[in-house]
């Protein structure tokens, strides 16, 4: 028995006794509310549906935001049914699975819309949700009375399949990197089932109706074999998923607490010596976690690995428990008790209110000890190993771009800032921002009206708002290759320094103008989809707005004869990138990448854009020994400058005698030569110093489009380091392609080898862990 006593913090009466089960009780922003508030579903076995809230710390009406009558909720989940950022209202009844939205009713409540449902051919116990196969959103797996695993996606049954050594249904959990279903057997083993193995078993015949139970048992599909079999010799009441670095299983016994690996290895068990109904694992750090144990005893226990941190007694017999956050308070705990009774609860004692305390002589050992501990803190931030929490994340709204006066700027004055957006910044409740700082860093040849705003002494907080209008522009005459903006916001909350970055997709009128097509180029670019090809008027409606129905549009790069061609393919998926000019294309190819994944997102199948021709690697090369003849010329015509500074050197000197001569002899054309050469250091000094460096700061691509030289590294070389590492890493084939000491970065003597190191990329970039994204 505790001596601590879980503190009510608020509680109500939500169904009749007997009624609930463990998974009568969902938690969570189910109505998408802007503010994150989360609310609380409970379902019962007599069909009563209630969404509350919690506004203050004691119970009111008008906390009951909602509330129905259903058929009887065996089961709530909350996940994203139609689309994959949706949060939605799972609810299995008997005979039924219901998919709702929840929408929330200005002064009304909320409102409960049903999207989908399926009706069940079987009686059904449970269900989980997962997104089995790798599958864009969640799929629903019902497991029925008599042991069929049916899945619906959308409302439509996919398969159907029995799990062996079935008696009575088990509890259900979905394990993500595995792709597998974890459920218990008659026997009181823990089993594995993939659904690879599950889809593969043989196809099922469970959709025909009126056929008997017995019949569908024979009929509905082959027998499957578990992946694997962990037998922990005791009833197993509730599954949990445990997302610590290696995930792994929590089955929670009738007296007992199993910790299962995904292997199926037993790796430790706590033996409770009190009927259990509930867990909750949370807080998983590393191979390390905390987990809320529920008993029967009314005692909830908190689990950290193999021992008992924390225990409270007085919470009823709780037979659901989830975390929340209500009123701003972290870490409550929402307990669904047998009785009906919903209550969110805090462990722990009640705070101590601050005592006036007599003038006593100073404690110094108490002093000496405090100084210790925080010279502990300033060595351990010192060293970089003081982990701090951020408390509130700055809130920032960017707005759509609208046009603005034209202002030509000063940067280049070819550069015209028409377009402009509002960033608006703001704070949670309770929260105070200081020393804002917001940076804007775009690529060449886009630019910013403004690069660094400093809000100095001014504070941000959640009634004091900040809008910030920036201006982009384009330099005319030169081909973009990146379509974003880079926003990185630094700011102070609690004495704790912040940062917010985000990027900003820029329209692609900044550099091109819309015209007229061309039918012929010189060259080529075609990428193909899975999905049907849309026109020119879906792909870029605010450009072709009123205008007929276009199978091909035209880019031109603003003040230039150089025109960029879309056209989408009647009969195919594909579209067809034309220019004369490979860079005219870059900026069209990304914009048009953007406008398909924006128009197609959230359809089914997912959108894939893919290149069947590798374009020629010859205008690369073109290129890459342009920019390093130019380079080369760079540093020859430095090395004559600077044997001509140290001429100028010696010629200054003679000047100087000359000048102090009292009958100085003739100069010889001497102010000619000073002239000359003094703009030559002039020029000298423009192609040292005048360089970009936010381009310089960002090379950190293998191939990157965006070339940075200065006097000590360029292009050529930074670019075969990188494949250098590579080649002799990651796509390393055999022994001789392991490097143990690379040379020094410096300019080469030839672009052979860089050559070279391109077309291995190349090759071996297809299959490699760099094109598939796996570590």
């Amino acid at each position: 028995m505790s001596l601590f006593q879980a503190k009510e913090f608020w509680t109500t009466k939500a169904c009749e006794p007997g009624t609930t089960d463990i998974g009568s009780l969902v938690v969570g922003n189910i109505d998408n509310n802007k503010d994150g508030i989360e609310r609380i579903v409970v379902g019962s076995l007599t069909g009563d549906l209630s969404i509350y809230t919690v506004a203050e710390m004691e119970y009111r009406s008008e906390d009951l935001l909602f509330h129905t009558k259903l058929a009887p909720v065996l089961q709530l989940e909350m996940g994203a049914f139609s689309s994959p950022d949706a949060r939605e209202l799972a609810i299995l009844h008997p005979r039924e699975i219901a998919v709702y939205t929840v929408k929330g009713i200005v002064g009304q409540g909320v409102e409960l819309s049903k999207i989908f449902g399926a009706k069940l051919e079987r009686t059904a116990a449970n269900f989980v949700p997962g997104r089995f196969g790798g599958a864009v959103k969640d799929v629903i797996c019902v497991q029925s009375m008599d042991g069929a695993l049916s899945f619906y996606n959308h409302g439509r049954l996919g398969l159907v399949r029995f799990v062996p050594d079935f008696l009575v249904p088990g509890p259900l959990c979905y394990l993500q990197h595995a792709d597998a279903i974890i459920t218990s057997s008659a026997t009181w083993a823990v089993c594995s089932y993939k659904f690879l193995v599950l889809a593969s078993a043989g196809e099922a015949a469970a959709q025909r109706s009126g056929d008997s139970s017995q019949r569908s048992t024979k009929e509905g599909g082959k027998r499957v074999t578990s992946d694997w079999e962990c037998n922990i010799g005791e009833e197993v009441l509730q599954l949990r998923v445990c997302g610590t670095k290696t995930p792994c299983i929590l089955a929670l016994g009738r007296t007992s607490l199993f910790w299962i690996a995904d292997d199926g290895s037993l790796l430790r068990s706590n033996r409770i010596e009190s009927p259990l109904s509930c867990c909750l694992p949370f807080r998983c750090v590393g191979e390390s976690a905390h987990v809320v144990v529920c008993g029967t005893d009314g005692i909830v226990r908190v689990m950290h690995d193999k021992k008992v941190a924390w225990a409270a007694g007085g919470a009823g017999s709780p037979v659901a428990v989830a975390t929340t956050t209500q009123c701003g308070v972290k870490g409550l705990l929402t307990l669904l008790d047998e009785n009906g009774t919903l209550s969110v609860v805090y462990l722990g004692t009640d705070p101590r209110l601050p005592v006036l305390k007599s003038q006593n002589e100073h404690n110094y050992e108490a002093m000496d000890s405090e100084l210790k501990r925080l010279q502990k803190i300033m060595s351990a931030a010192k060293d970089g190993k003081l982990k701090t929490v951020p408390d509130a994340q700055l809130q920032v709204e960017i707005s759509d771009f609208y046009p603005v006066d034209p202002v030509r700027s000063e940067v280049d004055p070819s550069a015209v800032f028409q377009t402009g957006l509002t960033v608006s910044l703001s704070a949670p409740a309770g929260y105070v921002a200081t020393d804002v700082v917001m940076r804007i860093v775009c690529e060449r040849p886009l630019i910013c009206d403004q690069v660094a705003i400093n809000f100095e002494d001014q504070a941000i907080d959640e009634e004091t708002a900040v809008d910030v209008r920036l201006a982009f522009a384009s330099v005319v005459g030169v081909p973009v290759s990146s379509l974003h903006a880079a926003l990185s916001i630094t700011y102070t909350v609690k004495g704790q320094p912040q940062t917010y970055e985000c990027e900003v997709p820029l329209p692609l009128t900044l550099a091109y103008d819309v015209a007229p097509p061309n039918k012929t180029a010189q060259h080529k670019i075609t990428i193909a989809t899975n999905h049907t090809c849309i026109t020119m008027n879906e792909l870029f409606p605010e450009l072709l707005r009123g205008h007929e129905m276009t199978p091909a549009i035209g880019f031109r790069l603003r003040d230039t004869d150089e025109v960029a061609t879309v056209i989408s393919a009647k009969t195919s998926s594909r579209y067809r990138i034309q220019a004369d000019s490979w860079s005219t294309m870059a900026g069209v190819l990304v914009a048009v990448t953007r406008a398909l994944r924006q128009h197609f997102s959230g359809s089914t199948p997912p959108l894939a854009i893919s290149m069947k021709e590798l374009p020629s690697l010859s205008p690369l090369f073109t290129a890459i020994d342009t920019h390093f003849h130019i380079r080369r010329a760079k540093a020859e015509m430095a090395a004559a400058l600077g044997e001509q500074a140290t001429q100028f050197r010696s010629l200054q000197k003679r000047l100087l005698a000359r000048v102090k001569d009292v009958t100085p002899s003739p100069i010889d054309q001497m102010s000619s030569l000073l002239e000359a050469t003094q703009h030559e250091v002039h020029m000298r000094w423009l192609f040292t110093f005048d360089l970009d460096d936010a381009a310089f700061h960002r090379v950190s691509s293998i191939v990157s489009p965006h070339v940075v030289d200065t006097i000590e590294q360029g292009w050529e070389e930074s670019t075969l380091a990188s494949l250098t590492f590579l080649i002799s890493t990651t796509l390393a084939r055999s022994e001789k392609d392991k490097i143990v000491n690379p040379g020094p970065l410096q300019l080469p003597d030839s672009t052979d080898k860089l050559h070279r190191y391109i077309k291995l990329f190349v090759d071996r970039l297809p299959g490699s862990s760099i094109a598939t994204g796996e570590a």
